[in-house]
């Protein structure tokens, strides 16, 4: 027996095991038995994904890329990032740098706390075409970025069986013998589109959509930082991008403002707004009265845990009974 250095890596909800294989130390006569031991969660190291980094004439490195289930994959843009970071922090290439795949010789960049690469052009583009399922015709698209995509559209993404019915797309003999991963996509209200995406090798739905999360709660720069570190209302808006990651239906919110200072308010009232113009429903119980008015459709007023009302915002505010439970009764 011996032992494999390694190093896990995680890009966007997508997460790697890297191994520098430079020296030829991985076994390829059991390597697939290997991929799916040590990608196996809950048994061992457990990864979306296994990335070889090895020796190349042609550019920094070359790199081999296995699923979980230990089959090939031509490409990956997340394990490309994590690959190309992986490589710089360890003395491989240098800040820009260029490494070969099977589809062909990806260029990349490292930043500071992060990494990006140019993926190769999109390719052999089919819209709006049938395919034959157990349930029925489906109209779907498709897309090759070095490897296979079916897009579906969807009214709601949050009720799409990614599993099963992405495992009928992923096997469907229209895409066989090498298969394909599904992206299932909707329009929001804010024009944003929300994606689910089932991922042939993991067999499986993935989670990388952390990015977005980020993005859309306004901390994408901040990707790297650990969250001990962040400012007290950026820790604040990534509690509600944690929520988000769940894609809730209904969002509970308890004091969100507590804390934050007149300027980190406003940002979390512009935040909630936005996730309900994304179509969620949000309960809040909240003190801050101008928050409350600001972006509450139906208000309800407890006082000592008994409720003295209910209404519209305008409704509510001109109700004696919570001028009183604010503001005091008036003595002459």
């Amino acid at each position: 027996m011996h032992t494999i250095p390694f190093a896990k890596m995680s890009g966007t909800g997508n997460d790697f095991i890297v191994i520098d294989n430079r020296d030829g130390r991985v076994d390829d006569d059991r390597l697939t038995e290997f991929i799916q031991k040590v990608c196996r969660r809950k048994m061992s190291v457990g990864a979306d994904g296994l990335i070889l980094i090895e020796s190349c004439d042609n550019a920094d490195f070359r790199w081999r890329f296995y699923n979980s289930d230990g089959s090939l994959a031509e490409m990956c843009g997340n394990g490309a990032r994590c690959a190309a970071r992986f490589a710089f922090l360890n003395g491989i290439a240098g800040e820009n740098l260029s490494f070969e795949t099977d589809a062909g010789i990806i260029n990349g960049q490292v930043m500071d706390g992060g990494a990006k690469v140019k993926i190769p052009d999109p390719a052999d583009l089919r819209l709006n075409y049938a395919i034959d399922l157990e349930s029925g015709p489906l109209t779907v698209s498709s897309i090759n970025t070095g490897v296979p995509h079916v897009v579906v559209l969807q009214d709601n993404v949050d009720d799409v069986d990614v599993f099963g019915l992405g495992r009928q797309i992923r096997y469907h003999e229209t895409f066989a013998p090498a298969g394909t991963n599904v992206n299932f996509i909707c329009q929001q209200k804010t024009g944003h589109l929300a994606i689910r995406t089932y991922e042939r090798g993991v067999e499986n739905e993935t989670l990388a959509k952390s990015n977005d999360i980020l993005k859309f709660i306004g901390l994408e720069e901040k990707a790297m930082a650990e969250a001990k570190n962040l400012p007290y209302g950026e820790q604040r808006l990534l509690e509600i991008g944690i929520a988000l990651a769940a894609t809730p239906k209904i969002l509970l919110l308890d004091e969100p403002s507590a804390g934050l200072n007149e300027v980190e308010t406003w940002e979390m009232m512009d935040l909630i707004k936005r996730i309900q113009d994304t179509g969620i429903t949000i309960l809040l119980v909240e003190h801050d009265m101008k928050l409350v008015m600001g972006i509450s459709d139906r208000i309800i007023v407890l006082n000592f845990g008994v409720k003295i009302a209910e209404g519209t915002p305008a409704a509510v505010m001109s109700n004696p009974k919570v001028i009183t439970a604010y503001l005091g009764e008036r003595r002459e």
